[in-house]
């Protein structure tokens, strides 16, 4: 659900175009960076992140440090994002968003791995 809504999000022009504005101007002027971003990102990271401390303290998931697994899940999404939207010659042969999404999240919860390899 998280996935699918990151994404639906950058479907929006307004929201590409926003996007390129907010990279090129944060890239020229780091300290406008919170203009264009404001506390979003923060709050959503907050949250993924308190939500994988507590799937971990109930035993769903394996320990792990939670801070680099809220960024690491949307650094995936953020790669699919821009591939599709700003490095478009990266495009090809980019999945589908449905399918990039149910290969991304069985990636991150179960490894890449096969079920039964040692």
């Amino acid at each position: 659900m998280l996935a699918r809504a990151q994404l639906d999000f950058y479907e929006e022009p307004v929201v590409v175009r926003w996007l390129r504005i907010s990279l090129s101007e944060s890239a020229l002027n780091p300290e406008t960076e919170d203009k264009f971003v404001g506390n979003a990102q923060g709050i959503v990271l907050t949250f993924f992140i308190a939500h994988l401390e507590c799937q971990i303290e109930l035993g769903r998931i394996k320990p792990h440090d939670p801070q680099s697994g809220a960024r690491s899940f949307f650094g995936i999404l953020t790669i699919y994002v821009l591939n599709r939207e700003i490095f478009t010659h990266l495009k090809e042969n980019l999945l589908e968003k449905e399918q990039y999404m149910k290969h991304v999240v069985g990636i991150f919860l179960n490894g890449p791995r096969e079920r039964n390899a040692p």
